[in-house]
C-alpha cells in the first residue's frame, strides 16, 4: 500500500521494507534500520548499463576479430599468389632458354635475352620477398618454421637455376660475342649446358613450390580455423550475455514495474481511474464499431463474390479466375467441360501450362504474358487442347480486378469456343485461294482457247475470201473446200468440247446406255484417225488379248468420244513409232470390267504432273500445249465420262519412252454374250469412215412439215422434195392436227417444229399420240441445250434434230425413220460441204456475208433473196418490241431468227438470236439491245452476189 514516510513510521510497520512515493519516485524503505534502499528503476539503470557494457565488448571483440581474420586473409592471398607467380616464372625462364637455343638470327637472339633477362629479374625480387617480406607488396618478414623450411629446399634450386640463366645471360652479352663465326658452336654448347642444368632444377624448383603453396594455404586455413573458433565462442557469448540480460534484467525489472503499477492504479483517484475507463471504453466503442464496419463490408463482399461466382455457374460462356500470379482459384463448368481437366486439376495451376500445345502461336502466347505483366485488360486468339490432346479456339478475354486500394486482387478471365468460327474461315481462305488459282487457271485456258478458234476461223476466212476473190478450177476449189472444210470440223470439235466441259460443271452431263458392239467403236475410232496417223508415218493397231462381248451395255457415243481423246492424244504427241489399243475383259471382279490402254512411244509425261494432267484449267505443261496444240479439255472430259460409265481412267508414263492410258468401264452383265475372237476384230478395222455424204431416195413418202418459220418451210421443203418426198406445210401445231386428220395414214413422217404459235410442238405431238397416231415425229428445235432431247422423247417424239438444220444428218435421219434406211439411204463420197451448214462464226471485221446454201441453184437463191427481205422487216419489229419493252414478242422474233438464219446458211445469226431471246425471256433490256445491235451489223453485211450490178449492196 502507497503511504507517506511519516505514516509509515506512525503505524509501526517498521518490519517490511515500504514504497515510499516521493517526488523524485518510488524509494524502498527499510523497516527495521530505517535505510532508504535504491530505487528500482535506478537498479534497472544500472543493470541495463552493465549489460550495454557487455553487449559492447562483445561487439568489439568480435570486430577486432574479423579484422584480424581480413588482414591474415589479405597477408596469405599475396603469399600464395607470389607463390603461384614463382611456378610460372621458373616456366617462363625454361622457355626463354629453349627460345634461345632455337634462335637463328640476331633479332630472335636479342628478344630472347632481353625476355629472359627481365623474367631472372622478376624471378630473383619475388623469391627475395618470399624469404624476407615486402611492405610494398604487403608480404609478412616472419615466416612459420615450416615455411622457412620449404624455402630452404628450393633455395638450391633456385640458386642453380639463377646461376645458370645469368650464366647464359653473360655469354650472350655483346661483350662476350665478338667473333660470331668461331664462337657460335661454344656458345651453343654452352647454352645447352646450361638449360640442362635448368631443366634439372625446374622440377625439384616446381615441386618444392607446390609443397611451399601448400604449405601457405594450410597456414592460412589454420588462421581462418583458428578466427572462426573465436567467432563461434563470441557468438555463443554474446547469446549467452542477452539471455543472462533477459533474465536477470528485463525480467525482474518488468515485474517489479508492473507490480508498481499495480500499487499506482489503486492509489489513483476515482476520478482518475473513471477517466482512464471512460477513455478505454470510448477506445473500445471505437473499435468495435469499426471491426462491425469491417465485418459488414466483409460479409456484403462475400455476398458479392458468392453472387458473381454462381452467375459465373450459369453464364453458358467459360469462365476462369486467377490470383495476380495466374494461378488459377476458381472455374465455372463450362470451362471444365471445354478444357477435360476436373476442378481439382485445374486450381492452382497456370492455364497456359496445362492447355498450350505444340501449334499454339509463341507470339500470341508471349503478348497474353505481358498483358498479365502489366496488369492490363486484354483480348486474344489463341490454339489450346484438350486433356485428351484435341485442338480447340477460345477467343480470351481478361480483365484485372483491383481493390480501393489500388491492388490487384484477381484476374477474371472468359474463354469462348471460336473453332467452327476458325475452321470456316480456315476453309473460305482455302476456297478462296483455290478460285483464285482456278481463275488463273482459266484465264490462261481462255488465251489458249482464243488462240486455238482462231487458227481455224483463220483457215476458212482466208480460204473463204480467196474463193470468192478469183476463180479457181474445180479441183482447187475442192483443195480449198476441203480446207475449210476441216477447219470447219477443228472448230465445232473445240466447241463441242467446251459444251462438254460446261456440262460436266453444271452437272448435266448424261449417258444414255445401250447393247452396243464395242469393238465396232474401236473400228469406227481407228478408221476416223488412222489418216493421222498415216501423216505421220506411225503405226496405228489394235490387239485383243482376250475375247471380247459381241455387245456391252454402255453408252456408244461416249465411248466413242472417250476412245477418240485418247487415241488422238496419243497420235499427237507422238513424232515416230506406233499407237497401240490393248483391249481385254477382266472377268475375275463381280462386275465385269472392260479395258483398254492406249500406248505410245510419245514425248511422255513427268510423274509429278500425271494427276495434274485431268485437270480442266490446269495443265502439265503450257508450253507442250503451244507446241502440239489442243485445249487440254480431252483428258478431263475423259474423266469425267469414265466416271459416268462406272470406270476409271490412269495413266503411266516415262519421258522420252512413251505414255500408256488405263479405261476401265463397266460391261454389264455378260450372261450369254457370245464373245468376238481376235480375227473377227481384224476384220472389223478397215471399215469406211464417216466423210461421206447423204443421197436419200425419198421417192413415195409424203412427209408433213409443220413450221412456223417460211423461210425454214422452204428450204427444207425444197431439200426433201429433191429427194423425191412429197411434202405438206403446216404453219403451227394445230394445223398440223387438222393435216393428219385430213390425210390420215397418208403421212409417212411428221417434222415437228416445237416453238410454234397457236399450239406448239410438245403440245401437238402429245395430241397425236394420245388420239393413236403411232408414226414417226421428228422434233425440230434450235433449244439444243441438255435435257432438251428427253423433253421432245417424253412429249412422244421419235427423233430430234436442232437447228440449224445439217442438211445430210436430217435427210439420214428421215430415210432411217421412214424405213427405208438400208436401200434408199446410201452413202457416196463427199465431194462438196455446201449442204452442210457451216460452223457459227461471228467475225467482227467488215466483210460481207454469203449464205452458205447452193445458191448457184436458182430455187436456193429464191429462199435466201425471200429471207433475206423479210430479215429487215423482222428487225425492226424487234426494235420495236424492244422500244414498247414488249419481251414476249421480241423473244418470239429473236426464236424466228434462231432457227431460220443458220438454216437458209446464214449461222452467224443462230448465237445472236438465242442471246437475244434468252434476254428477252430474263428481262434484260439493255442486254438486248446490244445484241440486236450486233444483229442489225450483220445483216447490213449481208451480199447477194447474183443480184445484179445496180444493187450492189444486197441487203434490205
Amino acid at each position: 500500500m502507497f503511504t507517506t514516510e511519516e505514516e509509515a513510521r506512525t503505524e509501526g510497520d517498521i518490519h517490511r521494507p515500504q514504497l515510499i512515493l516521493t517526488p523524485e519516485g518510488c524509494d524502498l524503505l527499510d523497516g527495521v534500520s530505517g535505510t532508504l534502499h535504491v530505487r528500482p528503476d535506478q537498479q534497472l539503470r544500472i543493470r541495463y548499463s552493465i549489460a550495454l557494457a557487455l553487449i559492447g565488448f562483445l561487439t568489439i571483440g568480435s570486430l577486432i576479430t574479423v579484422l584480424h581474420a581480413l588482414r591474415d586473409q589479405e597477408r596469405d592471398i599475396p603469399v600464395v599468389n607470389i607463390a603461384g607467380r614463382q611456378r610460372m616464372l621458373s616456366q617462363k625462364l625454361a622457355k626463354a632458354t629453349l627460345k634461345l637455343t632455337d634462335a637463328v638470327d640476331d633479332l630472335t637472339r636479342r628478344s630472347a635475352v632481353d625476355e629472359l633477362s627481365v623474367a631472372l629479374d622478376a624471378f630473383s625480387r619475388a623469391q627475395r620477398y618470399l624469404e624476407f617480406g615486402s611492405d610494398a607488396q604487403q608480404l609478412p618478414s616472419d615466416n612459420s618454421d615450416t615455411v622457412r623450411a620449404g624455402l630452404a629446399r628450393v633455395q638450391p634450386h633456385f640458386e642453380a637455376i639463377c646461376g645458370a640463366v645469368r650464366q647464359i645471360l653473360k655469354v650472350h652479352s655483346p661483350e662476350s660475342v665478338l667473333d660470331k663465326g668461331l664462337q657460335d658452336k661454344s656458345i651453343q654448347r654452352s647454352i645447352a649446358a646450361e638449360v640442362e642444368t635448368i631443366l634439372a632444377h625446374e622440377a625439384g624448383f616446381l615441386s618444392g613450390m607446390d609443397d611451399l603453396v601448400s604449405v601457405y594455404e594450410a597456414e592460412a586455413k589454420a588462421h581462418t580455423d583458428k578466427l572462426l573458433r573465436l567467432l563461434h565462442g563470441l557468438a555463443s557469448l554474446f547469446i549467452l550475455v542477452l539471455l543472462l540480460e533477459a533474465f536477470c534484467v528485463f525480467d525482474p525489472a518488468v515485474r517489479t514495474i508492473r507490480r508498481q503499477m499495480v500499487e499506482v492504479a489503486r492509489a489513483s483517484a476515482a476520478t482518475a481511474e473513471n477517466q482512464v475507463l471512460k477513455r478505454t471504453n470510448e477506445v473500445l466503442e471505437r473499435e468495435v464499431d469499426r471491426r462491425r464496419v469491417v465485418e459488414e463490408q466483409l460479409r456484403q463482399s462475400g455476398a458479392e463474390i458468392n453472387r458473381l461466382l454462381k452467375l459465373a455457374g450459369l453464364v453458358r460462356h467459360s469462365v476462369v479466375v486467377c490470383d495476380p500470379q495466374g494461378r488459377i482459384q476458381y472455374v465455372n463448368e463450362p470451362y471444365v467441360k471445354m478444357t477435360g481437366y476436373s476442378l481439382e486439376e485445374l486450381i492452382g495451376r497456370k492455364p497456359g501450362h496445362l492447355l498450350q500445345g505444340k501449334d499454339t502461336d509463341r507470339a500470341t502466347a508471349a503478348a497474353i504474358r505481358r498483358h498479365l505483366r502489366r496488369r492490363e485488360h486484354f483480348v486474344a486468339e489463341i490454339l489450346n487442347y484438350t486433356k485428351e490432346g484435341h485442338p480447340y479456339w477460345v477467343s480470351l478475354e481478361v480483365e484485372p480486378v483491383f481493390d480501393e486500394a489500388g491492388q490487384l486482387q484477381c484476374f477474371i478471365g472468359t474463354h469462348v469456343d471460336v473453332t467452327e468460327r476458325k475452321e470456316n474461315e480456315q476453309a473460305l481462305e482455302h476456297a478462296r485461294r483455290a478460285a483464285e488459282n482456278a481463275s488463273v487457271a482459266k484465264s490462261e485456258f481462255l488465251a489458249r482457247m482464243s488462240h486455238e478458234i482462231r487458227t481455224p476461223l483463220n483457215g476458212i476466212l482466208g480460204f473463204t475470201e480467196l474463193l470468192r476473190s478469183r476463180e479457181y478450177s474445180p479441183e482447187q476449189q475442192k483443195v480449198q473446200l476441203d480446207t475449210i472444210s476441216s477447219c470447219g470440223k477443228h472448230l465445232l470439235q473445240l466447241i463441242n468440247d467446251i459444251l462438254d466441259l460446261s456440262r460436266i460443271e453444271a452437272g448435266k452431263l448424261t449417258v444414255c446406255k445401250e447393247m452396243c458392239s464395242p469393238h465396232q467403236v474401236i473400228c469406227e475410232v481407228l478408221s476416223l484417225l488412222r489418216v493421222q496417223a498415216e501423216q505421220k508415218d506411225l503405226l496405228l493397231e489394235c490387239h485383243w488379248t482376250t475375247g471380247v462381248p459381241e455387245t456391252i451395255y454402255t453408252d456408244p457415243s461416249r465411248l466413242r468420244q472417250l476412245l477418240v481423246n485418247l487415241v488422238g492424244n496419243a497420235i499427237k504427241f507422238t513424232e515416230s513409232g506406233s499407237v497401240t489399243l490393248q483391249v481385254a475383259i477382266d472377268r475375275h471382279l463381280p462386275d465385269p470390267q472392260f479395258v483398254i490402254e492406249v500406248h505410245d512411244t510419245g514425248i511422255g509425261i513427268p510423274d509429278e504432273h500425271l494427276e495434274q494432267i485431268f485437270s480442266p484449267f490446269d495443265q502439265a505443261d503450257t508450253s507442250i500445249t503451244r507446241r502440239f496444240g489442243g485445249t487440254g479439255l480431252g483428258l478431263a472430259i475423259c474423266r469425267h465420262i469414265t466416271e459416268l460409265l462406272g470406270g476409271d481412267i490412269s495413266a503411266t508414263s516415262e519421258v522420252g519412252v512413251g505414255s500408256t492410258f488405263r479405261v476401265t468401264l463397266s460391261t454389264g452383265p455378260l450372261d450369254g454374250v457370245p464373245l468376238i475372237t481376235e480375227g473377227m476384230a481384224e476384220a472389223c478395222r478397215h471399215q469406211p469412215g464417216d466423210d461421206t455424204q447423204c443421197e436419200a431416195d425419198l421417192t413415195g413418202r409424203r412427209i408433213l412439215l409443220c413450221d412456223d418459220g417460211a423461210t425454214n418451210r422452204e428450204l427444207i421443203g425444197l431439200v426433201l422434195q429433191n429427194s423425191g418426198a412429197t411434202v405438206e406445210f403446216a404453219e403451227n401445231g394445230q394445223q398440223g392436227l387438222d393435216a393428219v386428220e385430213q390425210h390420215g395414214d397418208g403421212i409417212d413422217l411428221i417434222l415437228m417444229d416445237m416453238q410454234m404459235p397457236v399450239m406448239d410442238g410438245y403440245s401437238a405431238t402429245r395430241k397425236l399420240r394420245r388420239s393413236g397416231w403411232t408414226k414417226p415425229v421428228i422434233a425440230l428445235t434450235a433449244h439444243a441445250m441438255a435435257g432438251d432431247e428427253e423433253k421432245c422423247r417424253n412429249a412422244g417424239c421419235t427423233g430430234f434434230e436442232s437447228k440449224p438444220i445439217n442438211v445430210d444428218r436430217l435427210l439420214k435421219t428421215v430415210a432411217t425413220a421412214t424405213g427405208e434406211s438400208a436401200e434408199a439411204a446410201r452413202l457416196r463420197p463427199a465431194e462438196s460441204t455446201r449442204y452442210t451448214s457451216a460452223a457459227h462464226v461471228i467475225a467482227m471485221c467488215e466483210s460481207p456475208l454469203h449464205s452458205t446454201l447452193p445458191t448457184e441453184h436458182q430455187k436456193f437463191r429464191v429462199i435466201v433473196e425471200k429471207f433475206v427481205d423479210r430479215l429487215s422487216d423482222q428487225i425492226e419489229s424487234m426494235e420495236t418490241a424492244l422500244a414498247r419493252a414488249d419481251c414476249a414478242g421480241l423473244a418470239q422474233l429473236a426464236h424466228w431468227l434462231n432457227g431460220s438464219g443458220g438454216t437458209v446458211g446464214f449461222d452467224c445469226f443462230t448465237e445472236p438470236a438465242r442471246e437475244l431471246e434468252r434476254a428477252a425471256r430474263d428481262h434484260q433490256l439493255p442486254a438486248a439491245e446490244d445484241v440486236l445491235k450486233e444483229i442489225r451489223n450483220l445483216q447490213q453485211r449481208i451480199e447477194l452476189s447474183w443480184r445484179s450490178e445496180s444493187m450492189p449492196e444486197t441487203t434490205v
